[in-house]
This record gives C-alpha cells, structure tokens and sequence, in this order.
C-alpha cells in the first residue's frame, strides 16, 4: 500500500504454491509489503533460520531450497517482462491462462493493479477478449 492509501498487487499466490522474499531473508532488508487473504485460507509459516537449518541437515531440503529459489526467480523475471514487453492485453490473457480459477474469484480491481492497468481499463479490455 502506498503511502495515500492505493493498494496494488504485485503477485497472486494460488493454492499449494510458495511465497518469500529472497533479498529480505538473504541480505536482512525489512519486507515493505503484505500478504492479504482473499479467501479463507489455511497458510503454513516457517522462519528462514528454520529453512536453512534444515538445509544444512538434511541434502534433500538444499535441493528443495534451491528449487524454490529458481522458482521465485523466474516467476519474478517473467512479471518484470511481461511488464514491460507487453500490452495490457497480452497481459490480462497471460494472467487468464495462468490462472483461470482466480479470475473468477478475484475482485477485479486486484486484478486489474496486478496487471498495472485501472478497473475500467479492465472492463473494456474484457469486452474486446
């Protein structure tokens, strides 16, 4: 949320996926935005110092921790590409194919800040798709 009060969403997190942030844990920088459930949700936390511990112990969870690394990553350089590279339709019909349940159960305001276009602009697009 912006200092006025705007909120915007920068990812959606669907169900049985992962969310951090790897400079915040990696190099101590404060988490400068929130995480709001939209529906009833049973979320599982676990502390970095938990996660690197069992790193350190155990082969399989490096692997896992490296996967999900990767995996954060490339989600991110994708959303910066998109972002850049594409239209505001290219984009609404990424997210559509991405995410086809949420485009139902998500407000559309959400969806239209994730997509960094306004509500209305939303509107029209979909009544041209």
């Amino acid at each position: 949320m912006t200092d006025d009060g705007m909120e915007s969403n920068k990812a959606f997190i669907a169900e049985n996926t992962f969310a951090g942030s790897l400079a915040a844990y990696n190099l101590d920088l404060p988490i400068v935005y929130g995480v709001q459930a939209l529906e009833p949700t049973m979320l599982l936390t676990a502390s970095f110092s938990d996660f690197v511990a069992l790193f350190d112990q155990h082969p399989i969870f490096d692997r896992l921790g490296r996967k999900l690394a990767e995996w954060l990553l490339i989600r991110k350089e994708l959303r910066a590409r998109s972002l850049l590279q594409q239209q505001a339709t290219e984009r609404y019909l990424d997210f559509v194919k991405q995410y086809p349940d949420l485009v139902k159960r998500v407000p559309q305001y959400h969806i239209a800040s994730y997509l960094g276009i306004t509500e209305v602009s939303l509107s029209r697009l979909k009544r041209t798709v």
